[in-house]
């Protein structure tokens, strides 16, 4: 199994990816071993490989950065045809809650009914629902004369081709995230920018915004909130200081009438209504 671990981090592979592959073996295997298939060994064969989940640092996009990328100007690039449907694409992942690019690649137009779009996550089977936003529906009006015969929503499948389906996916994810890091460059963003990115973004975002965790999970279509957990980028420390300013202010408060000793006290109620900026999370 350490060889295996370590022919996967010779690959390139994120470590959170190798323990997702180590996990998944491992499962097999202990159910291999359930069902009489193997033979339990002596020794643990996992022993020493890493299957948790590390925190993702810094996969999110500050809104600074997501603007520059808006507002880049493709008009005088060589490739602004490819550019601008990579970043639409982007964009329409990151305005529908974080949708991820195979859901989004594999989006038919039955999907969308009544200006809401319903759709089973690939990864997990679990329905999503998504209103469609005037900004999403932009994105869609965009692509639609370049996909009037085909059933899906977007360009990245096209049932024309020969190539299989995954394939077609697959094509289109590597161009899609090789088209990312050049719009990047161009926006001057200063990141290695990736599909993956837009589903980071859209939860940052949200914790920003004070949403409790539990809605940024079933925003994200997560089945429990550890996961989306592991997707929210630490808060700017300028914010957390913020906050900390805040609560020493609150407490520093004195009430004017001093308690039966004569001593001053702070001031409990101030306190507790004290607007904090660290999102709540809790339902």
């Amino acid at each position: 199994m350490k060889n295996y671990e370590r022919h996967l981090k010779n690959t390139g592979k994120s470590p959170n990816t190798i323990s997702f592959y180590m996990r998944n073996l491992r499962s097999i295997y202990n159910k291999a071993i359930t069902k009489g298939l193997v033979t339990k060994p002596d020794q643990n064969l996992f022993s020493g490989v890493y299957t948790g989940v590390q925190k993702t640092h810094k996969r999110a996009l500050s809104r600074n950065q997501i603007q520059a990328l808006y507002d880049v100007k493709l008009a005088e690039v060589k490739d602004r045809q490819r550019l601008e449907t990579c970043r639409r694409l982007f964009f329409f992942c990151l305005y529908a809650r974080g949708m991820s690019f195979v859901d989004m690649a594999y989006l038919q137009k039955k999907n969308i009914k009544n200006g809401v779009i319903r759709y089973y996550r690939k990864k997990t089977g679990q329905l999503l629902e998504i209103k469609i936003t005037p900004a999403m529906q932009e994105i869609i009006d965009y692509f639609s004369p370049m996909v009037k015969a085909s059933p899906y929503v977007f360009p990245v499948i096209d049932n024309n081709n020969k190539k299989p389906h995954r394939l077609q996916y697959e094509t289109g994810l590597t161009t899609q995230n090789r088209l990312l890091k050049e719009l990047a460059r161009l926006a001057g963003t200063g990141v290695k920018l990736s599909t993956h990115m837009a589903r980071h973004s859209w939860a940052t975002l949200a914790k920003e915004e004070n949403l409790p965790l539990w809605v940024i999970s079933e925003g994200l279509g997560h089945n429990n909130e550890r996961t989306t957990y592991i997707y929210l980028s630490h808060l700017e420390r300028s914010i957390l200081d913020k906050a900390n300013d805040r609560i020493y202010q609150a407490l520093c408060r004195k009430n004017k009438q001093p308690d039966k000793n004569g001593r001053k006290i702070i001031n409990s109620k101030k306190v507790r209504n004290t607007e904090i900026l660290i999102p709540l999370y809790r339902r």
